[in-house]
């Protein structure tokens, strides 16, 4: 239908937009990178979120630390024992995670930078 088509593009370009901000801050070479952006515009889909956590009972941060997973596995097959290959943006500072309580956990091991949580 051409009116829906025109009604929700402003919809679609906005994640589009999203999709390719976010997988900016990953660093990946050329042939990586077309990858890492379908892995985060799965990552930021409402059926990815329903089905981890409605379908598979995981909670908001378990679904975020699986999604950064398959991002840090995609960008890892690159360049394995490169310890800059995962994110430009907030490389060296300590990372956030959410536990279960929507608690935030300091790490400085984790090279991605920090993480959003819910919360």
């Amino acid at each position: 239908m051409p009116i829906l088509r025109d009604v929700l593009a402003p919809s679609y370009a906005y994640w589009r937009d999203v999709r390719t901000k976010l997988a900016a801050g990953w660093l990946a070479d050329e042939g990586v990178q077309r990858q890492v952006e379908a892995a985060v515009g799965h990552a930021i889909a409402f059926t990815t979120w329903y089905s981890l956590v409605r379908e598979q009972d995981l909670d908001d941060a378990q679904a975020v630390e699986l999604m950064v997973g398959m991002l840090r596995g995609i960008v890892a097959t690159q360049s394995p024992g490169d310890p800059g290959r995962y994110i430009a943006v907030g490389s060296g500072e300590s990372s956030q995670h959410a536990e279960n309580t929507g608690s935030v956990q300091q790490d400085e091991s984790d090279p991605i930078g920090p993480l959003a949580t819910s919360g």
